[in-house]
């Protein structure tokens, strides 16, 4: 499918559609009533300005025709009651490149709530998604709530760390810094993506950047508005080493994405990336008092003064493990840490892995010239289960398994995704469902090798 759907007609006046650059006003409006936490009439002007942002058609996630919307077209004015957005990104499972459809910016006018139109907009952003081939869905939202549309988590940030700017050590007297920060330009831009692409080789389960990420952050905060709160809202730093002997030229060893914007005091780091060879606690000191210095020169009108650095990157990431425990305390805001996954059909999707497969038994002692069979079936027979045959270490076949028939590892639905994306082995698994069943300790070692757990790195993109 070439084009996305034509509308739907809902009953009561109400119309779902896919936007049009003519609704961004609407539906920034709508985002504004939606997020507004204070139940006053006064708008949420931050949720209005990333909405209206993501809809200018310079967005490296979406165009604006990626809103899915709900009109009331019975009264005069039309109003965007309900809407939902759908990103586009690329996931690499052990090196594959897979499309990805991002449900982003979900919401519902109050008086509208209660009557199923959150579940209509979902399913309308799955069918196109999946018609423009996605293989998969993710989404980082609320608690439990899109369980009831087939997402389960599939992956943990861990959790998210600050560092107290009185915690930051001093420059002791007669010692030098090892780097200093400078804004980035668009000249950086090949370079910072070779160093937020060090880690992937080490991932299982990454997230690739956004093509033109960088550039929408650098282009965007040069030619933005006055208040910084309300626009562009991230500073790309480059991190430059100072070498020992001071006449030799600094190179660039890392970058540096910092939120505009503060909560309490608190300065966000979304992104941080490192060249291989940086051994990184030699310059994490000079590396704080950089980002507070930055932070304190480039402090927008409205920004309450800094108290803390808080660290919105993967706990598994180089730099976190770096970070000395002494110079960390738990985060006080709230982030959503978690990832949920679906996939809407499981067959087609490991059959677009099947290289990645291959790789891991290849790197098996136990498995690389194993032959077998491994049929997973899920209890519910109206949910396909899914059968894969081995043949001397290499997958041969993946197939949907014939409804009815039980498999010899046995998953409630939806919770083997926890497998297939890493976030938990099967043996971890059972302790929390015991009605996970698996036939022998030969098929739980396969599945072991075929879906390794807890080597996932995925960045968070912000608008």
């Amino acid at each position: 499918m070439d084009t996305q759907p034509t509308s739907q007609y809902l009953g009561d006046g109400l119309v779902m559609r896919w936007s049009t650059p003519a609704d961004a006003p609407n539906i920034s409006r709508c985002a504004g009533r939606v997020y507004n936490n204070s139940n006053s009439p006064t708008l949420n002007e931050v949720a209005m300005a990333r909405t209206a942002r993501l809809l200018r058609g310079d967005s490296p996630f979406m165009s604006p025709n990626d809103f899915a919307i709900i009109i009331d077209a019975s009264q005069e004015d039309q109003p965007v009651v309900a809407f939902a957005g759908l990103w586009k990104h690329t996931i690499r499972y052990d090196g594959i490149a897979c499309p990805v459809g991002r449900l982003e910016y979900v919401g519902t006018l109050e008086a509208y709530r209660n009557h199923g139109l959150s579940r209509k907009l979902i399913e309308f952003v799955h069918a196109w998604s999946a018609a423009r081939g996605d293989l998969v869905q993710i989404l980082t939202g609320i608690p439990w709530f899109y369980r009831q549309f087939g997402y389960e988590y599939g992956y943990d940030r861990g959790d998210i760390v600050s560092t107290l700017i009185n915690a930051i050590p001093k420059l002791k007297d007669g010692d030098l810094e090892t780097c200093f920060l400078r804004e980035a330009n668009l000249a950086d831009v090949p370079t910072l993506i070779d160093l937020f692409n060090t880690d992937r080789n080490n991932s299982s389960l990454w997230l690739d950047m956004p093509s033109g990420f960088l550039e929408y952050l650098i282009v965007g905060h040069q030619h933005s508005r006055a208040d910084l709160r309300l626009d562009h809202t991230h500073r790309v730093y480059v991190v430059m080493d100072l070498p020992l002997w001071r006449n030799a030229e600094g190179r660039i060893v890392g970058f540096v994405v910092a939120s505009n914007q503060r909560q309490g005091g608190v300065l966000e780091i979304t992104h941080v990336g490192f060249s291989e060879d940086l051994y990184i606690p030699d310059v994490i000191p000079s590396l704080l008092r950089a980002i507070h210095a930055a932070a304190t020169s480039t402090a927008v009108q409205g920004n309450p003064g800094l108290t803390a650095i808080q660290w919105i990157i993967p706990a598994s990431s180089r730099f976190r493990a770096a970070l000395p425990p002494s110079l960390t305390v738990p985060s006080t805001t709230e982030h959503c840490n978690h990832t949920y996954f679906r996939v809407p059909d499981l067959v087609r999707f490991l059959c677009s892995v099947v290289p990645a497969l291959d790789a891991r038994l290849a790197r098996s002692r136990v498995y690389k010239s194993y032959t077998g069979k491994l049929a997973i079936s899920f209890y519910d027979r109206h949910v396909p289960g899914v059968f894969i045959a081995v043949d001397r270490g290499r997958v041969v076949a993946v197939e949907e398994l014939a409804r009815g028939l039980e498999g010899n590892a046995r998953f409630p639905p939806l919770t083997f995704l926890q497998v297939l994306f890493g976030r938990r082995s099967v043996g971890e698994l059972k302790h929390v469902f015991p009605d996970i069943e698996v036939a022998s300790p030969e098929v739980e070692g396969l599945i072991g090798e075929l879906f390794p757990s807890g080597r996932s790195e995925m960045a968070t993109f912000f608008t």
